[in-house]
């Protein structure tokens, strides 16, 4: 029997903009732009009919049925990326992907590179310049390298 559900990208951004507290910060998360997650949020509640979000000053928050939705929303997109990312690795073979600082990245890692690649040949090396603080359950990144004086919630 075939499932009847919305278009993956309302579910998406609905996740993000309920996680996040707001359409502009999904959509940068998203790399889209705040007219398209809005577009998609109302797509969303159009195919359920009824809305997912109360207004609060500049904020959404999600109401009653938003609640009830947020946890599957997450849940099911972890899992998809997940295996996702599963596949992906498995189909390309063994990849190291690293996140840091562009400064701590030529200056630290990029010069002991030749090491690890020469002691570990079928591995490939994916260097991500970023100094955002790495969600590991979204990204898919293995380690990231971070300077500071830390006090960073949920970061080891």
């Amino acid at each position: 029997m075939p499932r009847s559900l919305p278009p993956l990208n309302t579910l998406r951004s609905f996740e993000a903009a309920a996680r996040l507290g707001g359409v502009g910060r999904a959509a940068e998360e998203l790399h889209v732009t705040h007219g398209a997650v809005s577009h998609q949020i109302k797509a969303l509640e159009d195919w359920l009919g009824q809305p997912l979000f109360r207004k609060v000053g500049r904020r959404v928050e999600v109401n009653a049925a938003g609640a009830a939705l947020l946890g599957a929303a997450t849940e099911a997109l972890d899992a998809l990326a997940g295996r996702l990312g599963e596949l992906r690795r498995g189909a390309a073979g063994a990849t190291l992907t690293i996140s840091a600082a562009p400064s701590i990245a030529y200056r630290w890692i990029v010069p002991r590179l030749h090491r690890f690649v020469a002691a570990n040949p079928g591995v490939d090396i994916r260097l991500n310049h970023s100094t955002k603080i790495t969600d590991f359950r979204r990204e898919d990144i293995d380690i990231a390298v971070r300077h500071g004086r830390g006090g960073w919630p949920e970061v080891e």
